[in-house]
């Protein structure tokens, strides 16, 4: 491997035949040099033996992981990388030109900074898939570390093919965490946790085609279901509000519902003293005042922790804080 080499791509794959070569061709084509690390994660593969055989002279390594699952596959590639840099990329996508070059370049000119991100290119049916769409055109708007750090518990703040981060030596041993939880967002609110508002940044042009196949783990695996986010990202935020927030201001939930009343009731068993919670019309939770969302105050006496899920519905609440002097981040954060 060439010394100077900068970055390696880690492309773990399983039944991919059909999209695996388009995906490896937009990375070949890269004019970042890079060793592009393929995790096969099945017995056998014919698109992976073609690719061997075409690109005979490229830097490719090809490695096998028995263990059936992304964070095997993932964590096996791992082990193998040799450069400062690891870009992500998915066996269903496409890699846009510049992308490797114009990662690298940002972490070079920016050592602070763990990782970096870039805009999403969304390809799929967004008549039938509107979530997913809206979910790319969300990302793509958060154009700032502060954007970023303050929608990490409300979403993840990326798609994972589009990153690419710094490669420590502990990482080998396992970056990923497996269990009942999305693998990259549990990486993403771990990182935010330990390295701050200043992890990552996302580079204002286009870095990856996000094709929306319905072969997506995050369409079936229960790992990647609302209920698994929630159960993921309550403890990293009441982590967050014990830390950071409770000792300066009292704590108000903006939502009254059942969903928010449960993961009320969750925070409140890691220790997040709640004092008051609101909404639109009056309801009732056993041992919390509440105070109909019109009457709240304006900025300064009060910390807002919005636990609603719907997208359109959290919005309205941002705007309506804004209008009272409330900034992101400082005096209230989305929740999901």
């Amino acid at each position: 491997m060439n010394e100077a080499m900068r970055v390696s791509v880690l492309l773990p794959f399983r039944d991919a035949e059909d999209s695996l070569e388009q995906a490896v061709q937009s990375v070949i084509v890269q004019n970042e040099p890079n060793m592009l690390i393929l995790v096969m994660n099945q017995e056998e593969s014919a698109a992976a033996a073609r690719i061997m055989k075409r690109y005979a002279g490229a830097q490719i390594q090809l490695i096998k992981e028995a263990r059936k699952g992304i964070v095997p596959a993932l964590n096996a590639g791992l082990r193998v990388v040799q450069t400062p840099y690891v870009a992500r990329m998915d066996a269903d996508d496409i890699m846009l030109p510049g992308r490797l070059s114009a990662q690298c370049d940002f972490l070079d000119a920016h050592p602070t900074v763990h990782m970096v991100s870039g805009k999403v290119r969304y390809e799929g049916n967004s008549a039938l898939h509107q979530g997913y769409k809206m979910f790319v055109e969300q990302i793509n708007a958060l154009n700032t570390p502060e954007k970023l750090y303050n929608f990490r518990f409300t979403e993840s703040p990326f798609v994972h093919p589009a990153v690419c981060f710094r490669f420590e030596e502990q990482y080998r041993t396992g970056l990923y965490r497996e269990g009942d939880f999305p693998e990259d967002y549990a990486l993403w609110l771990q990182w935010f946790a330990e390295k701050g508002p200043q992890m990552a940044a996302s580079l204002p042009q286009e870095v990856l085609c996000w094709v929306d196949s319905l072969k997506r783990l995050s369409r079936s695996h229960p790992a990647y279901s609302a209920e698994a986010f929630d159960s993921l990202r309550l403890p990293y935020l009441a982590a967050w509000l014990n830390a950071a927030v409770q000792s300066q201001r009292p704590i108000i939930i903006a939502g009254g519902g059942k969903l928010a009343k449960r993961k009320i009731r969750k925070l409140q068993a890691l220790g997040v003293a709640i004092a008051a919670f609101s909404d639109l019309i009056p309801r009732k939770i056993e041992g919390l005042p509440f105070i109909l969302w019109s009457e709240l105050p304006k900025a300064g006496k009060y910390f807002v922790v919005s636990l609603v899920s719907n997208r359109n519905s959290r919005y309205a609440i941002a705007e309506a804080l804004e209008s009272k002097g409330y900034r992101e981040g400082y005096d209230f954060i989305l929740a999901g």
